[in-house]
């Protein structure tokens, strides 16, 4: 399956320390089109953005979850002293980067004992915050329901309501009004009832996927670490409550996730390991050159003075070092970030024997 769009991840948990950069290398292959990474607080929304720049299928949602006013070790806490509002003011740059597209995670938690006052107040404030920049939310909602419900209704926000926990009838005025309603593995469980009445009740076009990784792998994997890939899992089950194909459900709640957040229209991005030869004529072209596109490429350039011969040998032995490249990648066409770093000593050593010069930009 492929077309996974993945409204809400945290991949700047702890959790993805020892393999973070393989394992979103690999989320292309795997079928992963599109990541919401959403910040918890001033701590790692650097880090949220980060991936954004690093991975053209990542996007940042950046905000202050209601848990970091009770969390001794995040910023709210061990830097700003509960003061959330310098806080906040302080994130105020990041939403200056295209790559931050909405405000997240945001919203209210009556499960942990922390302060309501202050929560309210905050959750209120990057509502109105959203509305100033003209961005979508990332809604949390924890056994907060009125509360939440209150002032989604008095600010009107577009976006996702997270990992959805509320009724079918109020699905269906949430939706109506312009919110998106976030399902991942807990749609799958066994005692997940609630869930299939609420994705029964309300129209199709409100419904988006999400893992809220590492946590909440649907079944069958269910108690291991999550990652967007499992989705599929979660596209099987609305499959089977909408009596849809798998890969239908995927597409349709893609399309919905670019419509909410106006991002991913490109779909998956390639690997820069699809090498096109050219199609030059070399009795009419001074040169011969080759681009490996997207994202970071090397334009290879056989000159004129190079033996057409050569040339040909030459390019031959570049095509074998992508294969070779490919199938250390499990031949799987997936985006590697350190592409250029992992070819560029072979490269050089094919330059000194067939007379080629190369040059690095980034594709356009």
């Amino acid at each position: 399956m492929n077309n996974i769009i993945d409204t809400h991840a945290h991949y700047s948990s702890r959790q993805f320390d020892a393999d973070r950069d393989a394992l979103m290398a690999a989320l292309p292959g795997g079928g992963v089109a599109g990541v919401l990474e959403c910040a918890t607080h001033s701590g790692d929304a650097p880090a949220a953005v980060a991936l954004a720049h690093r991975y053209p299928f990542v996007r940042a949602a950046v905000g202050i979850h209601p848990e970091s006013l009770g969390e001794e070790d995040a910023p709210t806490v061990a830097v700003y002293g509960g003061d959330w509002r310098a806080e906040l003011a302080a994130m105020r740059p990041f939403f200056e980067d295209p790559a931050v597209i909405a405000v997240g995670e945001i919203g209210l938690d009556h499960h942990w004992p922390l302060p309501a006052r202050e929560q309210l107040e905050l959750f209120e404030a990057q509502l109105q915050l959203a509305a100033e920049l003209d961005l979508p939310v990332s809604v949390h909602d924890r056994e907060a329901h009125a509360e939440t419900y209150a002032l989604l209704r008095q600010y009107k926000p577009r976006g996702v309501l997270h990992c959805y926990s509320g009724s079918a009838e109020d699905a269906v005025w949430l939706a109506e009004q312009g919110m998106a309603l976030g399902f991942g593995g807990a749609a799958t469980y066994k005692g997940a009832k609630r869930a299939a009445k609420v994705l029964a009740a309300v129209p199709r076009s409100a419904v988006v996927l999400e893992t809220d990784c590492p946590y909440m792998a649907p079944e069958p994997v269910r108690g291991r670490r999550n990652d967007s890939r499992n989705i599929a899992h979660v596209a099987v089950r609305i499959g089977e409550l909408w009596d849809m194909d798998p890969q239908q459900v995927l597409d349709l709640t893609a399309a919905n996730a670019r419509r909410v957040f106006g991002a991913w229209e490109g779909g998956t991005p390639p690997m820069p390991n699809i090498v096109c030869k050219p199609s030059i004529d070399r009795t009419e072209e001074p040169s011969m050159k080759a681009r490996i596109p997207k994202h970071r490429e090397f334009i290879i350039d056989f000159p004129k003075d190079v033996p057409a011969e050569k040339a040909d040998e030459g390019w031959d032995k570049l095509m074998g070092l992508m294969e070779d490249y490919k199938k250390s990648h499990n031949g799987q066409t997936v985006y590697s970030p350190t592409f250029i770093e992992d070819l560029e000593p072979a490269v050089k050593e094919l330059q000194a024997q067939y007379g080629f010069t190369y040059t690095i930009q980034n594709s356009k």
